[in-house]
Order: C-alpha cells, then sequence, then structure tokens
C-alpha cells in the first residue's frame, strides 16, 4: 500500500491494482493540519503521535469532505502484485527529457513483470492498457523509478539489482499500448543497463534468503539504497 499526491493505491494476491484520488488541500500552511482525525477517533485508533503519516492525513480530508470511500480495480498482473511504488513529474528537479509526463503507478509483480499505469488513464478509463511492462527472470519484489524518471531500477527473489535506462524506442521493438500514445510516451522504452550482483549475495544461492525487498533513492537521484536480507 502506498499514499502519496493525493492517491491511495495496492495490489492484491490475484494481480489487481486498486487506486482511489482523494484530494488533497493545496495550501502549504495547512500540511499536517486540518487533516487531523478527532481526537476520540484517534485514541479509539491508537494513532496519537503519528499526525504527519500521509495515509492518515488522505482518510481524514475524505472522511471530512464526506467522499465516498470506494476504490476502483483492475486486473493488472497474473499473479500477486507485490509492491506498488509510484512517480510524478518532479516540481524542483528537472525531469529527464525521456521522463513519462504524468504520474504513474509501478507495480512489482510475482509472474515476473513490472507493469507501469498511467494514473490518470487508470481513474478516467473503463479499461488501462499499461504504458509498459518489463519482464524479469524471477518474482519481483519492489521496483521504483527515480526522481527524475530516468532510471528503472527492481529488487527480485534473485541476488540482483537490476537498472533500466529510458531510451528511444528502436523501429523494430514493439509499439506501446494506446496508453502510451496518449501519454506521449510511446517513442521511448526501459532499456537494460546493467545488473548488480548485490553485496554479500552469491550467483548460485538458491535459498530463500537470497532476495531482496527494500530499496529507496534519495530525494536528489543521487543515491540509491537497497536491503537485503542477508544483512
Amino acid at each position: 500500500m502506498v499514499a502519496e499526491n493525493g492517491w491511495l493505491c495496492c495490489g492484491s494476491e490475484t494481480g489487481e491494482f486498486v487506486a482511489i484520488h482523494l484530494e488533497e488541500s493545496n495550501d502549504d500552511n495547512q500540511s499536517g493540519l486540518g487533516f487531523e482525525l478527532d481526537a476520540e477517533t484517534r485514541q479509539q485508533l491508537g494513532l496519537d503521535g503519528l499526525r504527519d503519516d500521509p495515509l492518515l492525513s488522505l482518510l481524514a480530508q475524505a472522511r471530512r469532505s464526506n467522499k465516498s470511500l470506494i476504490a476502483k480495480s483492475m486486473k493488472l498482473a497474473k499473479d500477486r502484485v507485490n509492491c506498488v511504488t509510484l512517480w510524478f513529474p518532479p516540481a524542483i528537479l528537472t525531469p529527464s527529457p525521456e521522463a513519462y509526463t504524468e504520474g504513474v503507478a509501478v507495480l512489482a509483480n510475482n509472474d515476473r513483470t513490472v507493469v507501469l499505469v498511467s494514473l490518470r488513464d487508470f481513474e478516467r478509463s473503463d479499461k488501462t492498457e499499461p504504458l509498459d511492462v518489463v519482464t524479469y527472470p524471477d518474482f519481483v519484489n519492489r521496483a521504483i523509478i527515480s526522481p527524475d524518471g530516468q532510471l528503472l531500477i527492481a529488487i527480485l527473489d534473485d541476488p540482483y539489482l537490476y537498472v533500466h535506462v529510458r531510451a528511444a524506442r528502436s523501429e523494430e521493438s514493439p509499439s506501446s499500448p494506446s496508453a502510451a500514445d496518449s501519454a506521449g510516451d510511446s517513442k521511448y522504452q526501459w532499456e537494460l543497463k546493467q545488473r548488480f550482483l548485490l553485496k554479500s549475495q552469491r550467483k548460485d544461492d538458491r535459498s530463500d534468503s537470497r532476495g531482496s525487498f527494500a530499496a529507496c533513492f534519495s530525494s536528489s537521484g543521487a543515491y540509491l539504497a537497497v536491503g537485503t536480507q542477508l544483512g
């Protein structure tokens, strides 16, 4: 589950992507204020001390506005969605020329794919086609896009870190689905740039601890942290 920029999203055991767009205040002076649940509800839920939690802020805003909390669901993978991350065009950094021009959900799946979906298209359309689908040799546990939109990294149930770069699509590459055409992204694709054997991992490791589950870019995109099961 992830909450960011007014979106609340999660994945299911059977490949569904579930999302709801909850409006947020644009007044920076009210960030973290006015979204709070009442004291009695916070006490009942044991939420005291979590005033800045983005998910609680979204739910409290929706509750205050009496907005219906019914999310939209669509099957976008053939197996469990292990992780959902979100990417939005940066407000401070200069985005890569090849980057998506709108908000994107990044689904890491047990069918060995990463599916990238336009949030705008998902909200407006009855049937959404992925912007891109990237395939891998093992179950995918997490995938994230760098802040500037140039890199896509994925960690799997194998000992490696996979790094893709957003690059011009070659003429022989299959064209992207219609959702990519509407977003102006069909001329680009995710190209595998490098595969890194992670520290303490072994190429021939088939144990349950070989995979990795945690990864995060720094806000500038200069650094990437990956947490492995081997410490």
